[in-house]
């Protein structure tokens, strides 16, 4: 028969469900189908030749693979399947990591069977699939909303595009079944599973793939979708079997809605066996396929089976006009649905960002409930209007859209019953359960595709629990003021904001003046205007940023510039007609919403809402900024019954206790304080949207729209005006107590509002306020109003009154934070004589001014001596005057221990704070702001003293009591963890300095963002102590996200940024990453070179590790050119005796000595001992180790003495320096060995390698490199001295030893095993014969001619043993100084190490 493919036009499109073994059903559905088709077109074709498009999930997956990328026949996909079900052990109960490695071998079999070559591609590797594209779609382990897909095609989209191994991996992983395929590396790695939970119908996924891959106008033959029977009956739960009914379910249910959705378009068709095929786990692979293919067989002998398939092959054959455009867009019939849904605002500015929250949110999924979004906000922030835009905009993607009003439950109930009777006439609930059913189980023309706007939903009696359906499809999208809402559904809650700046400014001048040619798109209703000029855009800006960019207000202010014409004068009605303006309604709205479309009439709508203290509340706060105001600031002004005064100048008139009355009555209506009545406040104004907790760090701040902050401002009578502001004024004020100066940087914002030098604010008051101000950096504005208070207090009391003076030492604090310190001194002087004169030495007035004085003493020009007197004097004053125990004698000591620290007096100042701190507790108690400070005063003075233990110790505590007070966020206990982390990394305890910064690290994330200039100085920190730990996978990780961060902030050559590069690349290199560092490295010198110069420091730094990774890459040429430059601009600029530059010669000597310039070599080296002789002298290691090398440099000259006695200078200079038994002493001694024997003193070399091997023994692992090394050498000298039994013993320990670190193959193996051989050979042509008894044990304890068959290594290591003590053993009896053969200094060194050898320890 011919394979020809039948010439049609139409495509055809063929989608298989997921379902495991069952898909096995699949494959007889679809033989049958090629069976009919061959008999009616006489024409032999596979499915890849007849079906341009193949989409199937997880099983079905792999089929897609098998018969459209591999190009198989119905019955050799069958087999090939089978094949891999089998043997990836679907009937055996195993775990889902061993099942993975099973199908991974068995899909790596059958490929190369199929004479696939390993490694091919999905996509692009093989031509056997006769052009049929084949989609699979997957999902990401941790995102299992988004279907992704596997393409055997280019497609417009990019795809991941893997092996064909790993896309049946892919398509099949199944969690149930199957481990996630990870793919990627390092950042970037990836665990991807199969499909089959939530897509397991993939028919929609398949068309929009046909859709896109062959263009909308492409004429569709067939769309056939086969399934893999339906689900049982029983109720299920989600666990295990029962978990893949589900799936079956849902397909089910799927394949119900694309029945009703292509109810009317023929070339659709769907074949699918009308029963479960589930068979039980424990049942043989081969009867369960057994049984499937006979129900299947069973199902296609039906008439309507039958009747659908041949109905499917006739039409698949014919011509059509449906094109994929038809099939794309094509819903269920008389389903489609939006009623009662608003038009728009004829003023709607489209939002990016709340819009992309509300698409995000709605695409996923939730358990047991429709996906769910919550938008709340603010009166006039546009949550009605996004909604609205979002369902116009996403019309296609659901069949009904239903508009709730959900104002309250009767709105609710009735609105329900009405759109549901008016999708379906059929469908006539009578109640809203029923209407919640319905929409739970779809019927009729209603379909699970659904979406229900709930707008309005403010009234907090309404439980919207009760109307949202119990099911797992369709979508709600809720509108409300009420934030407290967003407990429904935290995940899916949208806090609506005002507008971006940007779009405020484009919707104000589009409603305005018309859509300028210059935006991206129109606005609906608005027709296009000319070019906007530079003074209207200035114009604008400032104009919603008065209205706080509220999107009601700034289409409010649009349409009254529009009728007005009036742009450029609105700013200033704003300011002098803001109530009359903002209740000004807007042009008429067609969105039939009977919403306000005034801003203040909007604001008023929550009057009736409203409790009176809430009310009274936004009056106070009115009169303060809008945002950051500190919730604890109510609490600490309560705690001093809003009466705290810490300057007393003038009287108070009557109209203070009012203020104070107001406050009661709002924040204490019972008449105590309670936080519980403060918190039910702002969860009334919560509810409207009226007030946002913003947490600012670890303090809690309220935050009001600017506009409705107007609001509560201008709703207010004239005499509620000057009240409400007194009472504002009352609660900065109680937060100016210095041990709440925590709050002070918050407080500024509010304090600037006012204008402290109106007659308007008490003068006790201002004064207190100053103290804001200075704390916050505007002194110059606190100097010239203390300069007004003094002079108001000077003319009403007089020069000499106590209050006018305490005015007075006010003023001359400012002078001193004004710079002038001499003025200061001055006022001071003259406060504290009048007082002596006026109050008396002995006065508590008085001693407050000496302490002043005494304060100045101490910070201007070290006049210790004389601030230490003068704080003596006032302790004596305050403990005469206020007893044993009070905070002013707490302030006393803790003054005169700061001028004492300055003298490093430790001893005294720890006396004065161990009295401080036992009088601040007995007061105060231990958990309280002035019990701290002294402790840190202790820790600060233990760290000057160089006691960093108890330093530690006390900083300890006092973290401890800073996370009490502020919290684990605040910045004091922040600062305070960071000084102690700075200690541990000073100490070296990198460990505790870790943990320390880790957890200042995830405080900084939080309060200041992952890339803020102090999270990135942290994890610098962080990153330092982890590389010190020498946790170099981790270091580099951190200092990745470095230098992302501050390539973000400050560009790729900024300091900070190659600083980071470079620590990455001391991570890569210290894993052995040399050519990773290169790059990085060249990366640091580049940008150093640009920024810094060629001469710098740190590039020289960056050059010097540079040239260390491509030293460590064998290029030793290319490290030679860079140390040359690093040696000659390091010995320009810092002189020849340097030891950078002595550093940067001896790795020049050493790059030339790797290129066997060997006399270069000897020049540098030369240079670098003669230089750390002068500098360092003879014995530092730094010179020992040039000599060790220099010593190298002439041995590889064949100079051997002289390497020798350089040789035995290192070896006697590291034993004495670092012991006999170092790794450093044992290599010096080596080579001294190698360089006598070179020489032809066997014996002497062996004596001394004996004790580097019994050294060796001690410290290192059996067969270290070293060790193997000694025992070559030692064999070899053995040998030449003709103790071939001792050398053989040596040698056979060697292959052993060479085998199992080095390996058979190995070249120094090969070499041990022929040296072993030559010795055998020797032996045997000498007939040697055992010297002795001992030398006879030896022998009969050798191991066997062949090494690689020894058994026992222990044989061998006790031959050994026996060996070298069979060695001659020096003994002072035998030898003298004369006897030792060598140059006078190896006679030297010879004779000292004799003098030792009682103590060796061969082995």
């Amino acid at each position: 028969m011919s394979t020809s493919i039948p010439k049609i036009d139409g495509l055809r499109i063929l989608s298989l469900d997921g379902g495991d073994l069952n898909c096995i059903s699949q494959l007889r559905i679809l033989d049958e189908f090629m069976q009919r088709l061959q008999y009616d077109t006489k024409e032999t074709l596979r499915p890849c030749q007849y079906f341009l498009h193949i989409t199937g999930v997880g099983a079905s997956g792999v089929i897609a693979i098998l018969l459209g990328v591999l190009g198989l026949s119905v019955d050799d996909a069958s087999a090939a399947f089978l094949r891999l079900c089998k043997e990836c052990a679907l009937d055996e109960k195993i775990s889902p990591l061993e099942r993975s490695e099973k199908l991974v071998a068995a899909i790596d079999d059958l490929l190369k069977d199929l004479e696939v070559p390993e490694g091919t591609r999905l996509r692009g590797g093989l031509v056997r699939g006769e052009g049929c594209k084949v989609s699979i779609p997957y999902l990401s382990a941790v995102d299992m909303t988004n279907c992704r897909i596997l393409r055997s095609y280019d497609a417009r989209h990019s795809s991941y595009n893997p092996t064909i191994s790993e896309a049946i991996q892919i398509a099949w992983a199944n969690p149930s079944l199957f481990s996630p395929v990870r793919t990627g590396g390092g950042f970037v790695q990836e665990q991807l599973i199969s499909a089959v939970d939530g897509f397991n119908n993939p028919t929609l996924q398949a068309i929009k793939e046909a859709y896109e891959a062959f263009g909308k106008d492409q004429r569709v033959s067939c769309l056939l979708s086969l399934g893999a029977g339906k689900p049982l009956t029983r109720s299920l739960s989600l666990e295990g079997r029962d978990l893949a009914q589900k799936t079956s379910r849902d397909t089910e249910i799927a394949a119900d809605q694309l029945k009703r959705r292509f109810a009317g378009v023929s070339i659709y068709s769907r074949l699918s066996v009308d029963r479960s095929l589930d068979t039980a786990s424990n049942t043989a692979l081969e009867d369960r396929v057994g049984r499937i293919t006979s129900y299947t067989l069973v199902y296609l002998e039906t008439p309507d089976a039958s009747d659908a398939l041949d109905r499917c092959v006739r039409i698949s054959r014919q011509s059509s006009n449906i094109t994929m455009e038809n099939l794309y867009r094509t819903r269920a019939t008389g389903s489609r649905s939006s009623h009662g849904l608003p038009p728009l605002s004829a003023f709607f500015v489209p939002r990016k960002k709340p819009m992309e929250e509300i698409m995000n949110i709605l695409k996923k999924r939730r358990p047991h409930s429709p996906a769910m979004a919550l938008v709340t906000g603010l009166s006039g922030t546009g949550k009605t209007q996004i909604s609205l835009k979002y369902a116009y905009d996403h019309d296609d993607e659901y069949d009904h859209i239903l508009f709730i009003d959900a104002s309250s439950t009767e709105s609710i109930e009735k609105s329900l019953i009405s759109r549901i009777r008016l999708i379906d006439r059929q469908l006539r609930p009578f109640s809203a359960e029923e209407a919640l059913d319905l929409l739970a189980n779809p019927d009729g023309n209603l379909t699970p595709n659904w979406l229900i706007v709930m707008d309005n939903a403010d009234d907090t009696k309404v439980d919207l629990r009760n109307y949202i359906p119990f099911c797992e499809h369709g979508s709600v999208l809720i509108t409300s003021r009420n934030a407290a809402l967003s407990d429904l559904y935290p995940d899916g809650h949208i806090a609506m904001d005002v507008m971006s700046q940007e779009e405020a400014v484009d919707a104000l001048l589009s409603a305005a003046l018309g859509v300028s040619a210059e935006t991206d798109g129109p606005v609906v209703g608005v027709k296009p205007a000319p070019t906007r000029s530079e003074k209207d855009s200035e114009c604008a800006i400032e104009i919603v940023e008065e209205l706080g960019c509220l999107p009601l207000a700034v289409i409010q202010a649009a349409c009254y510039i529009k009728k007005n014409r009036c742009l450029h004068e609105y700013p200033t009605l704003l300011k002098t007609s803001r109530s009359k303006i903002l209740r000004w309604p807007a042009s008429v709205q067609r969105d039939k919403l009977k919403y306000a479309h005034s801003t203040y009439t909007a604001f008023d709508t929550t009057l009736s809402a409203l409790s009176s203290r809430a009310l009274k509340l936004l009056g106070v706060i009115s009169f303060v900024h809008f945002s950051d105001f500190p919730k604890a600031l109510i609490a600490l002004a309560a705690s001093s019954g809003f009466d705290y005064q810490p300057y007393y100048l003038r009287d108070r008139p009557f109209e203070y206790h009012t203020s104070i009355s107001l406050l009661n009555e709002i924040f204490c209506p019972s008449g105590q304080w309670d936080s519980m009545e403060l918190d039910m406040l702002l969860e009334e104004l919560q509810t409207y949207s009226l007030v946002t907790l913003v947490p600012v760090s670890t303090v809690v701040t309220l935050r009001f729209h600017p506009l409705l902050h107007g609001w509560a401002k201008d709703r207010l009578s004239y005499s509620e005006h000057e009240l409400f502001q007194a009472a504002a004024i009352r609660l900065l004020v109680c937060g100016t107590n210095k041990d709440d100066n925590y709050l002070w940087s918050y407080l500024s914002s509010h304090v600037e509002l006012f204008s402290l030098s109106s007659n308007e604010i008490h003068v006790n008051d201002k004064m207190a306020l100053t103290d804001i101000l200075e704390f916050n950096g505007q002194s110059s504005k606190a100097f010239e109003i203390r300069q007004e208070i003094h002079a108001i207090v000077l003319s009403l009391y007089g020069e000499r009154d106590i209050r006018t003076s305490r005015a007075a030492l006010q003023l001359a604090d400012s002078y001193g934070n004004q710079n002038d310190w001499d003025q200061m001194e001055i006022m001071e002087r003259d406060i504290v004589q009048m007082r002596k004169e006026t109050l008396g030495e002995n006065n508590i007035e008085t001693a407050h001014a000496i302490a002043n004085l005494a304060r100045t003493c101490r910070w201007r020009g070290e006049r210790y001596e004389e601030a230490e007197e003068l704080e003596r004097e006032v302790l004596r004053i305050r403990r005469d005057l206020l007893g044993p125990r009070h905070r002013k004698i707490v302030d006393g000591l803790k003054d005169l221990a700061d001028t004492l620290l300055l003298q490093k007096r430790y001893v005294d100042v720890q006396d004065l704070l161990g009295e401080a701190l036992d009088m601040i507790v007995s007061l105060v108690g231990q958990v309280h702001v002035a019990t701290i400070e002294i402790m840190e005063q202790q820790a600060l003075c233990y760290t000057h003293s160089g006691d960093r233990d108890k330093a530690i110790y006390v900083m300890r505590e006092v973290i401890g009591l800073w996370r009490t007070i502020r919290g684990d966020l605040h910045a004091q206990t922040v600062e305070t963890m960071t000084n102690l982390a700075k200690s541990y990394s000073e100490q070296g305890q990198y460990a505790e300095a870790e943990k320390m910064w880790r957890k200042i690290a995830d405080g900084r994330r939080e309060t200041l963002g992952e890339w803020h200039e102090v999270t990135l100085d942290v994890l610098t920190w962080l990153a330092k102590s982890v590389f010190a730990q020498q946790r170099y996978e981790d270091a580099q990780r951190l200092w990745t996200e470095v230098a992302a961060g501050r390539r973000e902030k400050l560009g790729d050559r900024q300091a900070h940024t190659l600083a980071a590069v470079f620590w990455i690349a001391k991570s890569a290199y210290n894993l052995s990453k040399y050519a990773e560092a290169e790059n990085l490295l060249r990366e640091v010198v580049a940008g150093r070179r640009e920024t810094l110069g060629d001469e710098h420091k740190k590039t020289l730094k960056a050059l010097d590790w540079l040239a260390h990774s491509i030293y460590n890459q064998k290029r030793y040429a290319d490290a030679e050119m860079i140390w040359s430059e690093v040696a000659a601009v390091r010995r320009e600029t810092l002189g020849h005796g340097h030891s950078d530059v002595l550093n940067a010669f001896w790795w020049l000597g050493r790059s030339v000595l790797d290129q066997e310039r060997w006399a270069e070599a000897e020049r540098l080296f030369s240079e670098v001992v003669v230089r750390r002789q002068e500098k360092l002298g003879d014995s530092h290691e730094d010179t020992l180790e040039a000599v060790y090398w220099l010593a190298l440099a002439t041995f590889k000259q064949e100079r051997y003495p002289e390497a020798e006695w350089l040789w035995s200078e290192v070896s006697a200079g590291r034993r004495e320096k670092l012991g006999e038994k170092n790794g450093e002493t044992s290599r010096a001694m080596f080579w001294l060995a190698k360089a006598i024997q070179s020489q032809g003193r066997y014996d002497e070399s062996q004596v001394l390698l004996a004790e580097v091997l019994a050294n060796q023994r001690e410290v290192l692992e059996r067969y270290h490199e070293d060790i193997l090394e000694t025992l070559e050498l030692l064999a070899s000298a053995l040998a030449s001295q003709n103790l071939l039994a001792e050398s053989e013993l040596l040698w056979s320990e060697l292959v052993i030893g060479s085998k199992e670190t080095r390996g058979d193959s190995h070249e120094r193996t090969l070499m041990a095993l022929d040296q072993l051989a030559q010795i055998r050979q020797r032996r045997s042509e000498l007939q040697d014969p055992p010297s002795s008894e001992s030398d006879a044990e030896l022998v009969e304890e050798a191991p066997p001619s062949s090494p690689s068959t020894c058994e026992d290594d222990a044989l061998v290591v006790k031959s050994a043993v026996k060996t070298a003590l069979l060695i001659r053993k020096p003994t002072l009896d035998d030898y003298n100084t004369d006897d030792v053969p060598g140059s006078p200094q190896a006679q030297r060194f010879w004779t000292s190490m004799f003098k030792q050898q009682s103590s060796w320890t061969l082995f």
